[in-house]
């Protein structure tokens, strides 16, 4: 009896053993995974948002007007030694307000109209479970990944101008 006991008590050990040593690499094995999961993820989000596929969703427009002195709707202004950026005028609560975007995020179209157009540049997700993890680590805050279509007149993009709001 004592002999049997001692045998069970063996095989009871080498058991949880197994067990606990199964459980061990079944985790590790799932770990592992994860993390190359979420390293290739975070490659396809970084090749993404650096320069890969976007996809352009509309959020708004709105309309400029032609500044006063020479009927121009944008000027292209350097703000710095390489930051080349487009000015316009915008009616907005009965006031006119200036403002300025970088023209790397612009596109000029003249197509006889006045206004410009907004879009949300949101990089192209994959599907599934890629799409939703992409989802969750890019975020919903696309306020800083905005690009500008001005559509204008024909020859009222300039270089240089005097402002004169009277």
């Amino acid at each position: 009896m004592k002999k049997l006991k001692t045998f069970f008590k063996k095989l009871g050990n080498w058991l949880t053993n197994i067990l606990v040593g199964a459980v061990m690499v079944t985790l590790a094995w799932i770990a592992t995974q994860i993390i190359i999961v979420m390293l290739l993820v975070g490659i396809d989000i970084a090749n993404s948002i650096n320069g890969g596929e976007h996809e352009r969703e509309y959020a708004y427009e709105f309309d400029i007007e032609a500044m006063k002195d020479n009927d121009t709707y944008v000027q292209r202004r350097y703000s710095g030694e390489d930051d080349l950026d487009f000015y316009f005028i915008r009616p907005m609560d009965g006031a006119l307000h200036t403002g300025h975007v970088d023209a790397d995020d612009s596109s000029i179209v003249e197509d006889g109209e006045n206004k410009v157009v907004v879009y949300y540049d949101l990089p192209a997700l994959g599907t599934g479970a890629n799409k939703l993890l992409e989802k969750f680590l890019i975020g919903e805050d696309h306020a800083n990944m905005k690009s500008y279509e001005f559509h204008v007149p024909e020859n009222s993009v300039t270089e240089e101008f005097n402002v004169d709001l009277e």
